[in-house]
């Protein structure tokens, strides 16, 4: 049976970079539904010639359409956009914010919920709200409409340890600092998937995000492994110890929904 996973995200590319290659990996059993809160129109442009200011929130858009097409599941995947103002998430009505995710969450029906955690991977505050607001849904919805599981995409602590341990002093920055990683205790992770077999493909999908290639290169090639060879989990819902385990869908198993 295919299993329904439903990502509620701020920007484009934010789904690739933390579970590319686990949609790839289960292109022919999954069913992928990928909300995004905002079109990303507030992101760096690389090459200012090739895009305007004013056009990057709709160029966004069609570049996750060609970052689905990179990792194979475009004919399994929708993504949707909220519109919502980029940078200015934690300006938005929270609970318009968390209403709008409710509403898909009955509408879609998904198994399994992906977003972001407190951390918001990069300390971004638009991850953070986004992932607070998709967490607030999850927990309205009664038992019987409710997806079996709820993550939180992660960076293991000892990756970030080793990540900052082998910067150079011109380097990328401190943790903590917009845009820069973040790690969660080792303890909490519950899921870490083996993405080395993904990588070219994973690689390929982070690219076709054109206008945000200097996001990527910010990150020494030699250390881009972080997010590259591993994509860890958090398991937000339900609350309690799991043992840990090498797939996220592992032990989740799909249900008859119907839709009333």
């Amino acid at each position: 049976m295919t299993t329904k996973l439903l990502g509620v995200f701020a920007h484009p590319d934010d789904d690739v970079y933390t579970l590319g290659a686990t949609l790839t990996a289960h292109r022919n059993d999954l069913e992928t539904t990928l909300i995004f809160a905002t079109s990303g129109e507030a992101g760096p442009i690389t090459d200012p010639d090739a895009v305007s200011r004013e056009r990057l929130g709709a160029v966004r858009e069609g570049e996750q359409r060609a970052a689905l097409e990179a990792l194979g599941v475009a004919g399994t995947t929708t993504s949707r956009f909220l519109r919502f103002p980029d940078y200015y998430l934690p300006d938005v009505p929270f609970d318009e914010l968390v209403e709008q995710v409710t509403s898909l969450l009955l509408e879609i029906r998904p198994d399994v919920v992906v977003t972001f955690g407190p951390d918001g991977m990069t300390s971004h505050h638009d991850h953070i709200r986004v992932g607070e607001a998709a967490t607030a849904a999850f927990d309205r919805l009664p038992p019987d409409r409710a997806p079996t599981h709820l993550f939180h995409v992660a960076l293991p602590r000892a990756d970030v340890d080793r990540f900052y341990a082998d910067l150079d002093e011109a380097g990328y920055g401190d943790e903590g600092d917009l845009f820069n990683v973040a790690g969660v205790p080792d303890e909490r992770i519950a899921v870490r998937f083996d993405a080395r077999p993904y990588r070219p493909t994973k690689l390929g999908a982070i690219l076709a995000h054109r206008t945000q290639i200097c996001e990527w290169e910010r990150i020494p090639e030699p250390l881009r492994w972080i997010y590259l060879d591993e994509e860890a989990f958090v398991q937000a819902r339900p609350n309690e110890d799991a043992a840990p385990r090498s797939d996220l869908l592992e032990g989740i198993d799909a249900q008859e929904r119907t839709h009333s």
